[in-house]
């Protein structure tokens, strides 16, 4: 007989970060992200349905004096078997890839983990008057396998390095995360900070590098407390996926876009 769906499974775990020595007594903020489940002290609380743990997500929140923190691995220790997840990597804005935020994939003793996967993103701002913006943009990238979390669209995974988000701009990004499988969504936004935070999105275009696919979505509306629905976030499903090879470049990346489609902007 199957349990009741409102019934919870409960299973301690104990979890172990190795890190450099000299981090241990800095002032630093780590947050688990494990599959939407609440991390309180060493034990998680799993719902039946759970399904199988394939990552965890992982960041700090860069505060204090010393925040660069060096994490080697973390290990969850539980009775039917451990589970690693590798990093030997710096979180840092000034170290390695400057990266606040890694996902690191379950390691299991009869298997290989998933892969590590690099998403590109491209950014299209429209051309209408006033369509940049100064916020802080971010998105959140969503496939056969969950999702990457909200990541910021800033100095940290930008390509460029340049002014971001100014109209007509192609902004291009990197983001890395454990691999998603076949897109299908993503959600982006920003915070309605700075001033003129309104800001006009035309189009957003992810590249898988690892499995070579391109996917697009069409947006063209505005991301503003003022205008279209008032809201500073969307959610866009994918329009069209293609290869790589045979998509069209539009600065780093591919477009669709043609002179009658700029003219509705």
């Amino acid at each position: 007989m199957s349990a009741p769906e409102d019934k919870v499974r409960k299973r301690a775990f104990f979890i172990v970060a190795s890190f450099t020595v000299s981090t241990i007594y800095r002032r630093w903020l780590l947050f688990f992200s494990l599959l939407l489940n609440t991390l309180s002290k060493n034990c998680v609380n799993f719902p039946e349905d759970l399904g199988k743990i394939y990552k965890i997500r992982v960041w700090i929140d860069n505060s204090g004096a010393a925040p660069d923190w060096y994490l080697d691995k973390i290990v969850f220790v539980r009775l039917d078997g451990t589970i690693v997840f590798p990093c030997d990597q710096w979180f840092s804005d000034s170290k390695d890839d400057e990266q606040l935020i890694r996902e690191l994939p379950a390691v299991y003793e009869d298997e290989d983990p998933l892969p590590l996967v690099n998403y590109n993103v491209c950014v299209k701002t429209g051309k209408r008057r006033s369509a940049g913006t100064r916020a802080n943009v971010y998105i959140e990238i969503h496939g056969e396998r969950g999702d990457t979390g909200r990541r910021p669209l800033d100095d940290h995974n930008y390509v460029e390095k340049d002014n971001k988000f100014v109209r007509t701009a192609i902004d291009n990004f990197v983001i890395q995360a454990v691999s998603l499988g076949d897109i299908n969504k993503l959600v982006v936004g920003h915070d309605g900070s700075r001033r003129r935070p309104r800001w006009y999105l035309k189009r957003v275009i992810v590249t898988d590098v690892e499995n070579e696919k391109v996917y697009f979505f069409n947006h063209r509306r505005w991301i503003s407390e003022e205008d279209d629905d008032c809201t500073l976030e969307h959610a866009v499903e994918v329009e069209f996926e293609e290869a790589e090879s045979s998509s069209e470049d539009e600065g780093s990346s591919s477009s669709s876009s043609s002179s009658s489609d700029d003219e509705e902007e």
